[in-house]
């Protein structure tokens, strides 16, 4: 060729242009497409994305690409089924995910209870390894959800202990003991051998920190007075959970309320379901619910610190039976109503009793509510609680608890029991105040779903998308706040 030629000849317009030209313009169309469905979905837009999605793909789209915006868009629809089945095309093509994007397709399969499913995803799934972190509590909720108990101690001891296992595998074992709560001696075994296994590992002091109710007895507490005792708390809470952000705040917690003078004697915890302070004089009583299975972020002691400080009397409920409380507390009351009439008793049967205010947390909010609400209490103070377990709620809002939850409650529960909107319609003058991490989706769908109630007021926490909300409540004071507020309330209860 001379260097005359020129770089492009001229030719009839009805030429067809070389292959290459017309492979680069019909990638570029397609891609067009897809770039505009991309935008279109952002907008919410759906129909117009699906339309530009159809029109990539009559345009030859590489399937790969398509079948990402197609999850990408049953995603944002809600549409669980279309999620799990463009997830499994993808899984068929040894497609890469990323660990966000597998979570967002293990909820989906939460929210149809096909847990069986779920886990076959999570084990076979290809992500990068750093981000395979996200998915094992995931991985282990799924297979102890769909696994009878008697068969998993041996799947556990597989796959904690087996080459793909690690320390940080042994959150197994805690979510045994959140979901199932009652330990047998072959996952007592197993957890021994993690303690052998990795001696003072953080990760696992960690996780196996939530198995324990309260420390273990010591004979010699039953001698120690209020201030060693509590501080004795104090320092169980940072031996079993030496990475929990209060862990390390534990010991300012209590030198603050000792500062202050405890005005009546501390509570000593027994670990039982239901335990009552020694009486304060203030005339408030509060009623504590704490999380499933009887779990409290800090000790039972401890909270106590602040009410003995403030002369309030303290009634502590644990759900050691894992139904919520929704079907009576041990020593109180065998049933929900039951319950209730035991507890307005022992209200009336105190000295100084004046008006009530309600504590709870996380499993605990909805017995909270249903328990406050039905006991007239002035007020009820939530963080990142339940408000409701019905199944179909649960499923829409994609809470993952909800197959091993429902399995669990079966029948035992009543039906008016489980929405906590009925029986705070019937209470308007108790006021519900909710704390919850504004960006978890399952939290904010639990608050949101009383928030257009009158008497409920949202307290949503900017930027925090973790379930455990009280380590930011505790930075920035507002779980001082709460408890001044708890105690200065005053109204007589009509308990």
């Amino acid at each position: 060729m001379s260097s005359e030629t020129p770089l492009r000849q001229t030719t009839s317009t009805d030429a067809p242009l070389p292959s290459s030209t017309t492979s680069t313009s019909k990638a570029e169309d397609w891609g067009h497409h897809l770039k505009r469905a991309y935008t279109l979905s952002d907008e919410g837009k759906f129909q117009d994305a699906h339309n530009a999605m159809a029109q990539a793909e009559q345009a030859g789209a590489d399937p790969e690409k398509v079948e990402r915006l197609a999850l990408r868009l049953a995603l944002l629809e809600g549409k669980w089924r279309e999620v799990t089945r463009q997830a499994a095309a993808l899984q068929n093509r040894k497609a890469m995910f990323s660990g966000n994007l597998a979570f967002r397709v293990y909820e989906a399969y939460c929210a149809e209870a096909r847990w069986a499913e779920a886990y076959a995803f999570l084990r076979d799934i290809t992500v990068p390894a750093d981000e395979r972190g996200l998915l094992i509590r995931p991985l282990y909720n799924s297979l102890l959800s769909c696994t009878e108990p008697q068969d998993c101690p041996k799947h556990l001891e597989e796959m904690v202990f087996g080459p793909e296992g690690g320390p940080e595998h042994t959150v197994a074992f805690d979510i045994w003991a959140m979901q199932v709560g009652t330990e047998n001696e072959a996952i007592a075994n197993l957890v021994q051998r993690a303690h052998d296994t990795w001696p003072d590992n953080p990760i696992v002091a960690k996780n196996l920190s939530r198995r324990r109710v309260s420390a273990p007895k010591d004979a010699a507490q039953e001698d120690l007075d209020d201030i060693s005792y509590l501080r004795l708390s104090a320092r169980s809470l940072k031996m079993r959970a030496p990475e929990d952000p209060l862990a390390e705040i534990s010991d300012s917690i209590v030198e603050a309320q000792i500062s202050k003078g405890l005005k009546r004697p501390l509570l000593r915890d027994d670990a039982s379901d239901f335990i009552a302070s020694p009486e304060g004089s203030s005339g408030t009583t509060v009623l504590v619910f704490g999380g499933l299975g009887g779990l409290a972020v800090i000790t039972y002691a401890m909270l106590d610190s602040y009410f003995a400080a403030r002369d309030v009397t303290g009634l502590y409920i644990r759900d050691s039976s894992r139904l919520l409380t929704l079907n009576g507390i041990p020593k109180v009351g065998d049933t929900l109503e039951k319950t209730v009439v035991a507890l307005k008793q022992r209200l009336a049967a105190l000295t100084h009793h004046k008006h009530l205010v309600v504590l709870g947390s996380s499993g605990g909010g909805l017995g909270a509510l249903q328990y406050g609400a039905r006991l007239n209490a002035k007020a009820i103070h939530l963080m990142s609680p339940a408000t409701n377990i019905e199944h179909g709620f649960l499923r829409r809002i994609a809470d993952t608890r909800a197959p091993a939850l429902q399995a669990r409650l079966g029948d035992q529960i009543q039906t008016d029991a489980q929405d906590a909107r009925e029986v705070l319609l019937r209470a308007p003058s108790t006021q519900v105040h909710i704390h919850y991490p504004a960006s978890n989706p399952t939290d904010s769908a639990h608050a949101e779903h009383l928030g257009d109630l009158p008497n409920v007021h949202l307290h949503p926490r900017p930027g925090l998308n973790g379930h455990n909300i009280l380590p930011d409540m505790f930075a920035k004071g507002d779980y001082q706040a709460m408890i001044e507020e708890i105690c200065a309330t005053g109204q007589t209860s009509k308990a």
